[in-house]
């Protein structure tokens, strides 16, 4: 059994590509913060052309993206916004998925004080409930986070039928595949479906059984020019190819230093995917057309993890 993968992200490809990349993609997540709402027009519009593969899209709130920015995302503009999005996506589109606007406690770069994360909570309680009485129970994805206890994880878990899951990026590895290793256990017990908020990493997703997950990966590694392509055992792989990219100067850190055998296997994936070796060199709207059909090909041979995690990892 595989994962349900959403690929998010501002893409900035250009126009005259977006529906070549859009025929690899079938699970594409779109946020709603206002920084990104010309890339959301631009998706609802690609989601109507005969080349798109879109089965399911994921609207996120933008709540964390505001709260880099100092700001907060209200309730009534985040449902007009949502409302906005579902009318313009192509109504062939099988579902339509809602994460709860949660409410970041504090500021940010400052721990918050007990007081304000359970007002935090509360609040975000209070969105659920609004948002699935309008979209429904069983699209609205409530969220719990890793430093959040085991009794918000039960309690998470008794909302909905499907959750959102947070993990730390700045908390070490080991320990983050942990907590999701447990708390994912859990949720599975209870008959819950689990999303995976910007969950990236092999190791991650190699022991940590998710049904669905979402991550920009694939345009960062387009953007430090990157381009990731499926191995022969089909594990993922990332190789530097820009023509410009220092990385030519150190040994087998770019596609110009590999193997004669290494860059044929290479360059097969991206002719495959539509591309040239020149164009992924110079070009970043097909590096992403080469990331997006290769996280559509490793996705044929990934197959989610059967785990049995120690128990304990929470505080109660």
């Amino acid at each position: 059994m595989t994962i349900k993968y959403f690929l998010s992200g501002a893409s900035g490809i250009r126009a005259e590509l977006t529906p070549e990349v859009a025929s690899y993609i079938s699970y594409r997540l779109l946020s709603m913060h206002k920084a990104f709402k010309g890339n959301t027009r631009v998706w609802c519009e690609v989601s109507h052309h005969p080349k798109s593969a879109m089965q399911e899209v994921m609207l996120d709130s933008g709540a964390f993206t505001a709260f880099t920015k100092g700001h907060k995302v209200e309730l009534n503009e985040l449902v007009a916004a949502y409302d906005d999005t579902s009318r313009k996506l192509n109504k062939r589109i099988k579902h339509i998925w809602f994460i709860n606007l949660d409410v970041i406690p504090g500021a940010y770069g400052r721990i918050a004080a007990e007081a304000e994360v359970k007002e935090a909570l509360d609040r975000s309680d209070d969105n659920y409930r609004l948002l699935s009485k309008r979209y429904g129970r069983e699209r609205v994805l409530p969220v719990f986070h890793q430093t959040e206890s085991q009794a918000r994880l039960r309690a998470i878990v008794g909302m909905a039928p499907f959750i959102a899951m947070g993990f730390r990026q700045d908390f070490a590895e080991e320990h983050r595949i942990s907590c999701a290793e447990e708390a994912l256990s859990y949720a599975h017990a209870q008959g819950a479906k689990v999303h995976g908020l910007a969950t990236t990493g092999y190791k991650m997703l190699s022991r940590a059984p998710f049904d669905t997950v979402d991550s920009a990966s694939w345009l960062y590694a387009a953007a430090m020019g990157k381009i990731i392509y499926t191995g022969e055992r089909g594990d993922m792989e990332v190789v530097a190819v820009s023509s410009i990219s220092p990385l030519q100067r150190e040994p087998r850190a770019h596609f110009v230093s590999l193997t004669e055998a290494e860059r044929a296997l290479i360059l097969s994936r991206v002719e495959a995917a539509g591309a040239t070796l020149e164009q992924v060199q110079n070009d970043l709207s097909y590096r992403i057309l080469v990331n997006a059909y290769s996280m559509r090909e490793w996705l044929k041979s990934y197959s989610r993890p059967l785990v049995a995690p120690p128990q304990g990892l929470f505080s109660l």
